[in-house]
């Protein structure tokens, strides 16, 4: 079965970045940054065989070859990349309510400030995972804590729960 938009018709609006808007998009463009730059400054430091996952708990269960702490900044930048990309057409998201002239531009301005926080959120969670990889790696700590995976989902559900509440108050 296919999807298909019910309102081709939506208007096409250029949504105006605010400071906040600004600030968060730096803030993910530095996670990318670190996500890049830890792996080459570590990357000899690393012993051959470094983990390559962790359990609900935030306990090593899986290792691999030490060429793995490339795979997270890469799906990082694909998803910071297409994040970033969808967030220029938000005429195409799905919403709770139909989309016209009078209302288009406030729920744009929520649908890409939450799909810009969620790809922060997303970005800065991958930055940290990566880094407690290169620190188990290297022996200086053993996992990511029990505590990483409610606050990661609690950020997202709760960025998502958001916007979903700020739509349909009005």
């Amino acid at each position: 079965m296919f999807v298909r938009f019910k309102d081709m018709n939506r208007p096409k609006l250029k949504i105006k970045l605010t400071t906040v808007d600004y600030i968060v998009e730096i803030i993910g463009l530095i996670g990318i940054i670190c996500l890049i730059v830890l792996p080459i400054y570590y990357f000899n430091d690393l012993p051959i065989r470094i983990l390559k996952h962790f359990n609900a708990f935030g306990q090593p269960d899986s290792y691999g070859n030490k060429v793995m702490i490339w795979f997270v900044p890469i799906i990082a930048l694909l998803l910071y990349i297409g994040m970033t990309i969808l967030n220029k057409y938000p005429h195409i998201f799905n919403y709770p309510i139909k989309i016209a002239n009078e209302n288009a531009e406030r729920f744009y301005k929520i649908a890409t400030k939450s799909i810009r926080f969620l790809k922060v959120v997303i970005i800065v969670s991958f930055s940290y995972l990566n880094f407690r990889i290169i620190k188990t790696g290297l022996n200086e700590t053993e996992g990511i804590g029990d505590i990483f995976l409610p606050i990661f989902l609690i950020l997202i559900i709760g960025t998502i729960g958001f916007m979903v509440y700020e739509m349909m108050k009005k």
